[in-house]
């Protein structure tokens, strides 16, 4: 049996494939981002994810502050789907009192999420932030929780859908 010796200089087809390969891939690239942006498009309204949910004003009131806080106010706040964000607000006498209510809190948890510092839109440094997750004794329900300090201040975000809060916090506290 002999076998034929072929290298690229004889046989122009692989090249050639190689060609035909690149620009089917670069044209599936250029389509992609073009297909999406139309079927997005095509999509009714109501088929859309809006751009921030709706909220409107629940209920308010002063609240029994928790061990250590001298004053407390809560309010709710209910989106446009009818799930609930309840906003507390605790005032301690400093900031390094605030900064170990928040440490209590994280330590309740059942899981923490996320961990990091909470700052303005001009970039300042406001306090330390963390996404909480707290789970029922029927491990069924599940409460998910914003917290940061602002000096004497805790200001803690409370929802079932850590999406909905992050919404939330980013309407409120951009």
């Amino acid at each position: 049996m002999r076998f034929a010796k072929m290298n690229h200089r004889t046989n122009p087809e692989p090249r050639s494939g190689r060609r035909g390969l690149t620009a089917c891939a670069l044209v599936l690239l250029w389509l992609t981002p073009a297909l999406t942006k139309a079927q997005a498009q095509d999509l009714a309204p109501s088929q859309r994810q809006p751009e921030h949910h709706k909220f409107t004003a629940y209920s308010a009131g002063r609240g029994m502050p928790t061990k250590g806080a001298l004053e407390a106010a809560f309010d709710t706040w209910r989106s446009e789907d009818g799930t609930l964000v309840v906003r507390t607000q605790e005032w301690y006498k400093t900031a390094s009192d605030a900064r170990n209510a928040l440490d209590k809190l994280i330590s309740s948890a059942s899981r923490v999420i996320k961990q990091d510092t909470k700052k303005d839109p001009k970039g300042n440094l406001i306090g330390e932030r963390v996404e909480l997750l707290f789970t029922g004794k029927d491990k069924a329900s599940t409460r998910m929780v914003i917290a940061w300090t602002d000096g004497a201040k805790v200001i803690r975000l409370g929802s079932e859908s850590l999406p909905l809060l992050l919404d939330f916090e980013s309407q409120a506290y951009p």
